[in-house]
């Protein structure tokens, strides 16, 4: 359940408000020339070029493995998808978010601000990461390691 709606929310994300400029006498769109309206608004699959919607559908995929299938390497593959995202978040993301570009120097009072993009990415990310970790931690079916045993043996 965590896992899958991380994985939405991934691929939700690319398509969400990563950051936005705010300018405090009107709307960016409407202060700004024609050519720098689209700066007003970044959005996720602007910055990753849709590589979270690719993730999250992996992701997916590996949660089905991992629960249904009780697989160790999907389970291992979810929290490395996971600890991806967080990763693509905080180091590449979250430096940015206070960043106006050309606006800011046009405008002295534009700021940036997150959108939801930015949470809904990092916490796609931890809810991937943290399903993973528990399909690692569940115990295996006895039938499963009777069988391997034997196989073993």
């Amino acid at each position: 359940m965590l896992g899958g709606i991380g994985s939405i929310l991934m691929i939700v994300s690319e398509f969400s408000t990563l950051r936005s400029i705010k300018v405090l006498t009107a709307s960016c769109s409407d202060l700004a020339d024609p050519s720098l309206q689209g700066s007003c608004t970044t959005y996720g699959h602007e910055e990753h070029s849709y590589a979270l919607v690719l993730m999250g559908l992996v992701a997916l995929m590996m949660l089905w493995g991992a629960v249904f299938g009780r697989s160790r390497p999907a389970a291992v593959a979810l929290i490395a998808i996971g600890a991806a995202v967080v990763a693509i978040a905080l180091l590449t993301d979250v430096p940015d978010i206070h960043k106006t570009g050309v606006l800011g120097q046009r405008f002295d009072s534009a700021r940036a601000v997150a959108g939801p993009g930015l949470w809904e990415e990092l916490l796609g990310g931890a809810l991937v990461l943290a399903a993973g970790a528990v399909a690692v931690a569940a115990p295996r079916p006895r039938a499963r390691r009777r069988r391997q045993s034997r196989e073993a043996t």
